[in-house]
């Protein structure tokens, strides 16, 4: 579980992918343009006759080829450690021989413009910050929390001790304010779904972990392993009554708060059956123990 959690973040090591990698970094909304000027710079910087400024571009290039060797799905926002590189190269390009004061009016013109700018993006960026300080409506500011509202409802309608076994595409698990295990075959090892090959053995787990409530994602599961097995285990057990539905939702999965991106998926919150035993059976299982005391 471990090596296929790295591997996603990690990417593989074809030219392909590299090249793939490449391009969505220096397009990336967020980023764009600093990791393509902080790349450029890097590598125009190289050709100094100076050398301090061509000293420090050496380390940038350093610093980008062990990245692609340690990391080449190149996670965007790693080209944010080469951000204090930058503007010393800068200086270093500018300041290689005097400025006219045309020149200083315009650096001074566009450093302000940087700085308006930024202030003016980080406004819209934390306006949802900004909102939840004057409104305080955290149901709000929650809804770019994955699965928030299932947690919500299972904490309101649920009792203080019942035990859930959460199988969801998010590390947010935590507001559900429940005892509970996660189980998904991405980040958590707690159930070996490929041996879950039947109803049977998920109702064995679930008694063995005396789990009251499953919330569960159906999504697809199958790139990661066990993924299938679990889902068709859930499935059955839905199926043969070992589990039952009390609440289904379509859940808004944000993938980013400036840009309003989103997916929806199905969440599922089944109650895990339990079969009364009859008295009788009760009875003959209280004798057999007494005989055999």
């Amino acid at each position: 579980m471990a090596a296929d959690y790295t591997a996603i973040l990690t990417g593989p090591h074809d030219p392909a992918t590299i090249l793939f990698c490449v391009g969505e970094l220096l397009t990336n909304t967020a980023l764009f343009p600093l990791a393509a000027g902080l790349i450029l710079i890097v590598v125009l910087s190289l050709r100094s006759r100076e050398n301090g400024p061509r000293r420090l571009a050496l380390f940038g290039l350093v610093f980008l080829c062990i990245w692609v060797a340690m990391q080449p799905r190149l996670y965007p926002r790693n080209i944010l450690l080469l951000i204090s590189l930058g503007p010393l190269l800068l200086h270093a390009v500018l300041v290689r021989r005097p400025l006219r004061d045309t020149q200083i009016r315009v650096i001074h013109t566009t450093v302000a413009a940087g700085i308006v700018a930024m202030v003016a993006a980080s406004a819209v960026f934390a306006r949802d910050y900004l909102r939840y300080d004057v409104t305080a409506d955290a149901s709000e500011f929650h809804r770019f929390t994955w699965y928030y509202t299932v947690f919500v409802l299972a904490n309101r309608n649920t009792s203080a001790t019942s035990r859930f076994l959460v199988i969801t595409y998010s590390g947010h698990s935590y507001y559900l304010d429940r005892p509970y295990r996660r189980a998904d075959p991405w980040l958590s090892g707690v159930v070996d779904w490929p041996r879950v090959d039947s109803p049977a053995k998920l109702k064995s787990i679930l008694d063995s972990g005396r789990y009251d409530y499953v919330i569960y994602d159906d999504r697809d599961w199958s790139e990661f392993d066990g993924g299938t097995a679990m889902a068709s285990s859930v499935k059955s057990a839905i199926a043969n009554g070992i589990l039952k539905p009390v609440h289904e939702s379509q859940e808004r999965l944000y993938t980013s708060r400036i840009t309003r991106v989103f997916s929806v998926s199905n969440v599922y919150v089944l109650k895990v059956a339990r079969e009364p035993v009859a008295p009788l059976q009760i009875r003959a299982s209280l004798k057999a123990s007494l005989s055999a005391l």
